[in-house]
């Protein structure tokens, strides 16, 4: 009776103290894991930041400053009134189909 409960206090104690290894280790890697990924979004960042500099920098030429009327006029209602036919000044030909 004392062997058996002295094996099952010994086998106990292993799996316990296994189990204590086996979470340091989990630890470990998760930590690694985490400064791994922080490090490649860092990269990322750089290359990001630099694409989008780039960008910003072939696009900056191509601006032009907006005008007043742009910024503050707006377009009444019934501005252009499109009801009449323009006028055509085309010579005269011979008729369409």
């Amino acid at each position: 009776m004392k062997f058996l409960i002295g094996a099952a206090s010994f086998g106990t104690c292993a799996v316990v103290v296994t189990s204590l290894l086996v979470c340091g280790n989990l630890f470990n890697e998760i930590n690694n894991m985490s400064d791994d990924v922080m490090g490649e979004m860092k990269e990322f960042r750089q290359f990001s930041d630099e694409a989008w500099t780039e960008m910003v920098r072939l696009n900056a030429g191509e601006r032009q400053a907006p005008s007043f009327g742009s910024l503050v006029g707006r377009n009444k209602r019934n501005a252009e009134c499109a009801c009449a036919k323009a006028a055509s000044t085309c010579p005269q030909g011979p008729p369409g189909p």
